[in-house]
């Protein structure tokens, strides 16, 4: 498997926040009560107005590499609680990851909202960008862009499949954007 936790340390020049996380949804057949017929409201994905599962990713800051993957879960399912199932235990002690507002909160995270200036809310902008197009590489995959019509157990081999295939295609060149001019989040935000 290419996803190794370990590659966030490529290239590390002892900053503080190594990897930006971010969940993305995948639409899933209606997960409903079989007496109400009504929505389980915990696989209701707040993207798509339907049933979905929820996967976390965490992407190296320095190299863009994916060096996390976790779920799935049901949509309905916060990300920050996606990140304090597992991922805070495998920080350093005082290692910190970059999220976006949906991890705001947590001593462990750096969102906007830890932004100094301007020049550092852009910076972590870009960060999360690179992110994005990560998570749109998924869904070129017919079988994670569509409906995913068979049992919801499965539905974790079609993603960890398509996760090492595009870390792979990162490997041989078929990069995500770069971020240039990148500089440690923690130490912009004033916690080195």
């Amino acid at each position: 498997m290419q996803i190794i936790w370990a590659n966030r340390l490529v290239g590390d020049a002892k900053d503080r926040c190594l990897v930006a996380v971010d969940g993305t949804h995948f639409l899933i057949n209606n997960k409903r009560n079989q007496t109400t017929k009504k929505l389980i409201k915990r696989w209701f994905s707040h993207k798509f107005n339907k049933a979905g599962v929820s996967y976390e990713i965490a992407v190296c800051i320095k190299t863009g590499d994916i060096v996390w993957i976790n779920g799935p879960f049901p949509a309905g399912t916060h990300d920050l609680t996606i990140f304090r199932y597992k991922l805070k235990d495998m920080l350093l002690p005082m290692e910190h990851a970059m999220g976006d507002r949906g991890h705001r909160g947590y001593t462990k995270t750096i969102t906007p909202c830890h932004a100094r200036n301007c020049q550092h809310k852009r910076s972590m902008a870009a960060l999360r960008s690179r992110h994005e197009a990560v998570n749109r590489r998924f869904k070129t995959f017919k079988a994670l862009d569509n409906r995913f019509r068979h049992d919801v157990n499965e539905h974790h081999i079609f993603f960890r499949s398509a996760a090492v295939l595009i870390q792979l295609g990162h490997q041989l060149g078929y990069s995500h954007f770069d971020v240039v001019g990148h500089v440690d989040p923690s130490y912009e935000a004033g916690w080195v």
